[in-house]
């Protein structure tokens, strides 16, 4: 069983590539194997990707919005993430097999910062970074000795195609999400 990215592919930087390297390295060497690339992961303890986007625009005066990207994102609450990598694990029906675990609904960084002000009712300026702008980031994060907040490979996994299934079952969808985290934040 390996746990991989939905991001793993040729163009989706270091950490893209090296999970579609070990994804053939196992595909090759072993057998009776199951891959899980997984979609980006909400609800943890940890405040990044979607979810600190989220609390950005429910707590700051203004948000960063890279757009151009040519995929949208499926979040998925680490619950689900849970039941469907068990689901997939010991069901027997995923052997050598790559599956995909992703959330019900697809959305752009803008769709979420909507949703999420639409929710929580903040006003919250939009700054756009499109993609020359993210790249040029790229190529600071790359040659400063300063931390920019990201890892200069986040950009091309950002960019890149992102593997998608359609997801099974009931999940959590990102607006029963947003709304639980504003109602726990104002206790």
């Amino acid at each position: 069983i390996y746990v991989s990215t939905n991001t793993a592919g040729t163009k989706s930087g270091a950490y893209g590539f090296t999970k579609l390297l070990a994804e053939e390295y196992i595909q090759k060497n072993f057998d009776g194997w199951t891959i899980l690339r997984l979609s980006e992961v909400y609800g943890g303890s940890i405040r990044e990707g979607i979810e600190k986007l989220i609390v950005d625009v429910i707590e700051k005066p203004y948000v960063l919005c890279p757009v151009g990207i040519p995929s949208k994102f499926y979040p998925i609450h680490i619950d689900d993430t849970a039941q469907l990598m068990h689901n997939r694990i010991f069901s027997g029906d995923y052997q050598n097999k790559i599956s995909v675990i992703n959330g019900p609904d697809g959305f752009s960084f803008l769709e979420v910062i909507e949703l999420t002000k639409i929710i929580s009712g903040m006003r919250v300026k939009v700054i756009f970074l499109n993609r020359k702008l993210m790249f040029l980031i790229k190529f600071f994060a790359r040659i400063l000795p300063v931390n920019l907040g990201m890892a200069p490979d986040q950009v091309d996994r950002l960019y890149s195609i992102k593997h998608y299934e359609k997801s099974e079952g009931s999940l959590m969808k990102m607006e029963t999400y947003i709304a639980k985290l504003i109602k726990a934040k104002n206790k």
